[in-house]
């Protein structure tokens, strides 16, 4: 198996039913905090393009938007390993995500969109450096800031 996770469907809820502070006054509470998610992947391939791929998806919605900065989230993507035969621990990523901010903050923030584009090169069995490339759509979510290209590197290191 190439270590991308097991194909599913995951649903869920929280519950919260303690003291929440208000997103538009923090000195006052709410003792609601509920939401539902759920995540679906699904092997793509995409006619043997890759090694093993997936497509995948997910969302959470906050049911009390009065204690939830960002009440709204979904995102999605394709991940495939072994595009390039000889490199079949290699990993090519695109995906998008989309917040959208509640109506309760006191700022003019609404939702910030991003697309991205990486590509994960193993470096051993160890190591993994991960060149990406997104275009952030409404950065800062208050329409005031032009969207950007952002250019990114990470590492990792398993211990």
């Amino acid at each position: 198996m190439s270590g991308l996770p097991t194909p599913g469907l995951q649903l869920g809820g929280w519950l919260g039913r303690w003291d929440f502070p208000l997103v538009k006054d923090p000195l006052q509470i709410s003792k609601d905090n509920n939401g539902v998610y759920g995540l679906v992947s699904v092997p793509m391939t995409l006619n043997n393009l890759v090694l093993d791929g997936q497509l995948w998806a997910n969302a959470s919605l906050g049911l009390n938007s009065d204690v939830q900065q960002i009440p709204m989230f979904y995102a999605g993507g394709w991940v495939g390993k072994g595009l390039f035969r000889n490199r079949p621990d290699d990993t090519v990523v695109l995906g998008f995500s989309h917040a959208s901010w509640s109506p309760s903050v006191p700022t003019d923030q609404v939702w910030e969109s991003i697309v991205e584009l990486g590509y994960q090169v193993a470096l051993g069995d160890n190591v993994t450096l991960q060149p990406n490339l997104q275009w952030v759509f409404n950065p800062s979510g208050t329409g005031s800031v032009p969207d950007a290209l952002v250019l990114g590197m990470q590492m990792s290191f398993l211990f």
